[in-house]
């Protein structure tokens, strides 16, 4: 098999037991004892504490020989520490357990996506198709799990749980080397033209680098002006030295950008914590909710699928401004309890409020950053984004018993100041001065 073959069927492996865990950790949380705030207090820790590893795992990811040594790793952790939960589950073991293995996942995640952006880009091949994969395999995971767990109860969580993570831990060796045949002196995230806009697909180098794009600090040429003048190629991007990486991860405009698009992912942390246990409590059974949230995520895959025509269109805080605009509506549907066709006209938009803002990210992140801080930058998104759905899931175990489904109104409120943040970029004239 091709190493692009792999890398899906790796990244359908791993959203599998993403699907299978994350709309029915609750409920098997709630199954062995634990009270609504304790629910809350055990899905947000990990979502903490990956915000003191994270950029120390996308350090050690950039100066390891290849960033899959990082992923290997990280994934046989995982599968010891959830084979633990076997042997206690008292509340104490499984918020120290949960903790550590969930913070590793979360860790784990950028370099991968990193990576494999990274490859996929040098072999030409656009990594929202890789990353397509990965949703599909959420949807086998929560429809599988909805299934399972419907007819033979919560009680199999675990067990399944942990065959998965054993299974994760074993494909992950047979990942291709990431940085086979890369040029670590010169990477090119792709630039369509606009100095930040998506190129899934590798083309001709341009001869004007990307510090020239960055040159409309002093508002000659605005991100408009340049969509109408530039060609669309490939900017070449020529790093310095190491003060053009550390003032890219400095730079205000950036920050704002990546900001905004953490505080809009964060908005999710209710609907990730206790959807499943609203939806329960208004009558549906685990299969139908399974449905529920597998129409959510094969939005998400045809979004991927026609990324491309989309991006060629719209810069990347654009698509992160539409993503969060269009989060804001979706909360204020779900507070007001919807009925099951109204519901999954609102799981339509999981599509964009997920799919497309996921994209516009990482890429807005590889089109500004160099080969040699791939790793490091995508954590450092994670982290931020990690940090606000942190928040957002401590939060949820009150929210829940205060106001059920009105608790979505917090929600929207979170997606809209994100969405203001990305607004107030998109005027900036500044760029990585």
């Amino acid at each position: 098999m091709t190493a692009v073959t792999i890398v899906s069927a790796y990244y359908f492996l791993v959203f599998l037991s993403m699907g299978v865990v994350l709309p029915f950790f609750s409920l098997w949380f709630v199954s062995i004892g634990l009270s609504g705030q304790q629910v809350g207090m055990v899905a947000a820790t990990p979502s903490f504490l990956v915000i003191a590893i994270n950029l120390l795992i996308g350090s050690l990811a950039d100066r390891a020989k290849d960033w899959r040594t990082t992923i290997i790793l990280g994934h046989w952790c995982v599968a010891v520490l959830i084979t633990c939960l076997f042997l206690s589950q008292q509340f104490y073991s499984v918020w120290l357990i949960w903790a550590c293995s969930g913070a590793l996942l979360l860790a784990i995640s950028p370099v991968l996506d990193a990576a494999s952006l990274r490859m996929s880009r040098h072999r030409g091949f656009p990594f929202h198709r890789i990353r397509s994969f990965g949703s599909l395999g959420f949807i086998a995971g929560v429809l599988g799990g909805g299934v399972v767990f419907d007819r033979f109860g919560i009680e199999w969580f675990l067990p399944v749980l942990a065959v998965i993570a054993w299974i994760r831990a074993i494909a992950s060796v047979a990942l291709p080397k990431f940085r086979e045949g890369l040029d670590v002196t010169v990477s090119a995230p792709p630039v369509v033209n606009t100095t930040e806009a998506i190129a899934p697909q590798i083309a001709p180098v341009s001869s004007h680098s990307t510090a020239n794009l960055r040159a409309n600090n002093n508002g000659q040429q605005t991100e408009d002006d340049q969509r109408s003048t530039a060609q669309p190629a490939v900017n070449e991007y020529q790093p310095d030295s190491a003060q053009t990486d550390r003032q890219v991860l400095r730079d205000p405009f950036f920050i704002m950008v990546l900001l905004g698009a953490a505080l809009i992912n964060g908005s999710h942390g209710y609907y990730y914590s206790f959807g499943t246990i609203l939806w329960q409590s208004a009558g549906y059974s685990e299969t139908v909710i399974s449905l529920f949230w597998a129409w959510g995520v094969v939005t998400e895959v045809l979004i991927m699928w026609w990324f491309t025509r989309i991006a060629k269109q719209h810069s990347a805080r654009k698509l992160m401004l539409f993503a969060g605009a269009v989060a804001t509506v979706r909360w204020i549907v779900f507070l007001f309890e919807p009925g099951t066709g109204l519901l999954l006209l609102a799981q339509t938009l999981h599509g964009v409020t997920f799919g497309v803002l996921f994209l516009a990210t990482v890429n807005f992140i590889a089109n500004w950053t160099s080969h040699e801080i791939a790793a490091t930058a995508q954590s450092f998104a994670a982290m931020l984004t990690t940090a606000s759905i942190a928040v957002t899931t401590a939060m949820s175990g009150w929210i829940h018993a205060a106001a059920g489904f009105y608790g979505y109104s917090v929600m929207g409120l979170v997606s809209l100041i994100g969405t203001l943040l990305v607004l107030i970029a998109l005027g900036s004239r500044s760029r990585f001065s």
